[in-house]
């Protein structure tokens, strides 16, 4: 029998949560695993629903909390940022002593974690590498790739992309997103809750309603005050009822969260719902009976999917992506938007299984156990 092993998952926000949540539990609940939980940047933060306290209600345990985000949320914070990250995530990683630490995707948090385990000689697994996107997330997603020892892309394009990065083939597993664990999971549920929490409309849902995110885009940061006028001229001309999720903290995060506000005390809207936070099932519940999603959250091109709920994405954020039938690319104009809406919000998709089938995080458990991790990894173009 293996000697149990430590292994850190790492937790920069709330969508991180939700995708890593069924792997912690089989983590949990193996004895070849010994958990631990580090939760950073936006989780931990009031503004943006202190997530953290999601994960604990969920019962699991936080081993270790690293603040580490500036106010601001502008390109010099969020660069700033990193670096304090890189600094205390090294003295965290010192003292829990971890065997393997775990990140997922494409965040700066997640990068800061990757380069202090790797200078720490700690073995780095990586969930979500080799997909394409738009913003700064694209490169620091193949950035942490490169510092990873073992990979569990969530599709088959993703892992050929990482082989062809120079990454050992046998290092290199798809068997799809651990949150279809829990997604295909999911039974229609009431959202009596949604009433309860944020501000705004009281949501009738016995009608149709849209669910909004909208993200800053890092690599348009001078363009993002006029890309949030433009969308705010649709959304006040189409007074459909509507749950508005508050943008995450990348840079330009501020300026989304002033137009709002400026938005809110102008017009009053009253049929728009503003929420700062949803735990994973009740952001599940909420995307699953939307009749269409707008925006440009991640979540949008991958969660959508299973339920078939029409999206449209907005701007650049998330080129590239792999995309089901249920999602349109739209850029931030408000006669393309309106139109389109008034076609998608009729419809309904059947669903699509590109991020994975269930049954992701026991393979991935059993993997790690059973991998051999070299001292040294290197190019692989054979």
């Amino acid at each position: 029998m293996k000697q149990s092993k430590k292994i850190l998952v790492a937790l920069v926000d709330r969508a991180n949560y939700g995708r890593l949540r069924p792997l912690m539990r089989e983590f949990k609940k193996n004895s070849f695993y010994k958990l631990q939980i580090l939760c950073t940047g936006s989780m931990l933060l009031e503004k943006y629903g202190n997530s953290y306290k999601i994960v604990q209600k969920n019962g699991f345990k936080i081993d270790s909390k690293v603040f580490m985000e500036l106010e601001g949320s502008n390109i010099v914070t969020m660069s700033t940022s990193f670096g304090l990250g890189i600094i205390n995530y090294t003295n965290e990683l010192n003292r829990l002593k971890p065997d393997f630490v775990l990140v997922i995707g494409d965040r700066y948090e997640a990068l800061a974690i990757a380069i202090a385990t790797s200078f720490a000689n700690i073995p780095l697994i990586h969930l979500q590498g080799g997909e394409t996107s738009g913003s700064i997330d694209e490169s620091i997603r193949h950035a942490i790739t490169k510092f990873a020892d073992l990979h569990f892309p969530a599709t088959d394009r993703a892992k050929r992309f990482i082989i062809k990065m120079g990454e050992f083939k046998n290092s290199v597993f798809n068997y799809g997103c651990p949150s279809s664990d829990e997604i295909l999971k999911t039974k229609k549920s009431k959202l009596d809750f949604v009433n309860k929490i944020g501000i705004g409309a009281t949501i009738d849902f016995k009608k149709k309603y849209i669910l909004i995110i909208l993200h800053s885009n890092t690599k348009e940061y001078k363009e993002q005050s006029q890309q949030i006028q433009n969308f705010l001229s649709f959304v006040k001309n189409n007074k459909i009822q509507t749950i508005w999720l508050w943008p995450n903290i990348d840079a330009g995060a501020d300026t989304i969260s002033k137009e709002l506000r400026i938005f809110r005390e102008k017009y009053n809207p009253n049929w728009i719902r503003f929420i700062k936070n949803l735990s994973p099932e009740e952001f599940q519940g909420v995307l699953s009976n939307a009749s269409c999603a707008i925006g440009n959250s991640s979540s949008f091109v991958r969660d959508s999917a299973f339920y078939g709920v029409p999206v449209l994405l907005i701007g650049n954020r998330q080129s590239g992506r792999e995309t089901a039938k249920n999602v349109t690319h739209l850029s931030f104009n408000k006669k393309k938007i309106e139109k389109k809406l008034l076609i998608e919000i009729n419809k309904k998709y059947r669903p699509e299984y590109i991020y994975g089938k269930g049954g992701v995080s026991k393979k991935i458990a059993k993997k790690i156990k059973n991998f051999k991790f070299l001292k040294q990894k290197s190019l692989s173009y054979f």
